[in-house]
């Protein structure tokens, strides 16, 4: 590749040589063509001689300070670009002389040949270079960074983390609960105030439904506590009472009948009721 830039610029060179060569004048064509222009507005500026080369000229209701010495004007563009402009060749064909004689030498072809004087001289190719007994120069050896090696290249500062999608900087944002400008309605601040008044109520109602909770695990505990007591109670009495008892189903087998009252136990429930009813039949039974 620098093989090719290099007989490139050898051909750039030689061209811009017989270009420039072939040229009549002072100035470079584009320097003289903008030259001409500037010199075709002139023709609207008035010139008034003040001494030692100082110059009132006006220019559409505007007048400028020129002083041809210095080479410097009011405009300041002469004295930035060191390049003439209207009002100061409007003083200088007042003066009689030639416009181009005021420009600077860097605009000129002589200096567009110093340029491109120096030759880029031909090399031969690498079979008929000399030998010689120096070891080549090899390239450096590639050092193994420490860490595991980066994959992803460098972003620049203003570059985008997603350049397919498109930013969202600068939109006005709306938000559809409240009205508002400056958020949306995933940020709310009225949502954010609704959502902790609901949060509370959540609370109370789950602690509520814990206490309730609580409460039938400690009734059924006390149910199953009173139950076994009353059936160890009517074990005694059933016991005791085996003689009644006998008697009470001798008169049921003759088809006597007898009201009895429902034996009820206080503080037993269900289950105590369910536990004195089969003591009662095992007793029956074992009569």
């Amino acid at each position: 590749m620098i093989e090719k830039i290099r007989r490139k610029l050898i051909r750039s060179f030689q061209l811009k040589r017989e270009g420039m060569s072939k040229l009549t004048g002072k100035l470079c064509p584009k320097i003289q063509a903008k030259l001409d222009n500037e010199g075709f507005k002139s023709s609207d500026c008035v010139s008034i001689y003040a001494g030692n080369d100082l110059f009132e000229v006006e220019c559409r209701h505007q007048r400028f300070a020129v002083n041809l010495s210095k080479r410097t004007c009011g405009c300041r563009k002469w004295d930035l670009t060191c390049f003439l402009y209207q009002h100061a060749i409007s003083a200088i064909l007042f003066d009689g002389s030639v416009p181009e004689d005021y420009v600077h030498p860097y605009y000129t072809i002589e200096t567009y040949m110093k340029a491109y004087e120096p030759i880029i001289y031909p090399v031969a190719s690498m079979e008929q270079w000399r030998r010689t007994s120096i070891d080549p120069l090899e390239p450096p050896k590639d050092k193994i960074q420490r860490g595991r090696p980066k994959i992803k290249r460098k972003r620049y500062p203003s570059e985008p983390k997603n350049p397919y999608k498109l930013s969202k900087a600068g939109t006005i944002i709306k938000c559809s609960e409240c009205k508002k400008v400056g958020h949306n309605s995933r940020t709310c601040p009225s949502k954010k105030d609704k959502g902790t008044v609901s949060t509370n109520a959540k609370k109370t109602l789950t602690t509520n439904k814990k206490q309730a909770a609580g409460g039938a695990r400690a009734t059924a505990a006390s149910d199953v506590d009173s139950g076994a007591g009353g059936s160890r109670t009517v074990a005694s009495s059933a016991v005791d009472s085996r003689a009644g008892g006998s008697r009470a189903v001798a008169a049921s087998s003759t088809g006597v009948r007898t009201s009895t009252a429902p034996l009820t136990i206080s503080g037993g429930g269900a289950n105590s009721e369910r536990v004195v009813v089969q003591t009662l039949e095992k007793a029956i039974q074992r009569m």
